[in-house]
C-alpha cells in the first residue's frame, strides 16, 4: 500500500469531514488576512490625508511651497 492511501481515509464521511475541516480552516485564515489588509489600507489612507492636511496648513501660513 502506498503512503497516501494509508493517510487518506477510506470512508466517504471521513473524507467529507477532512475536506470541511480544511475549508473552514483556510476560509478563517483568508477572512482574517482580508480584515487585516482592509484595516491597513484605511490606516494608510488616513495617514496620507493627514500629511496632505499638514502640508496645506503649512502652506496657508507661509505661502511658500514647492511650485508644481
Amino acid at each position: 500500500m502506498s503512503l497516501i492511501s494509508k493517510i487518506f481515509p477510506k470512508n466517504q464521511y471521513e473524507k467529507e469531514a477532512i475536506i470541511k475541516a480544511f475549508l473552514i480552516f483556510f476560509m478563517t485564515i483568508e477572512l482574517l488576512v482580508s480584515v487585516i489588509f482592509i484595516l491597513l489600507i484605511k490606516i494608510e489612507i488616513s495617514h496620507k490625508k493627514h500629511n496632505i492636511f499638514l502640508e496645506l496648513v503649512n502652506y496657508s501660513y507661509t505661502f511658500k511651497g514647492e511650485k508644481v
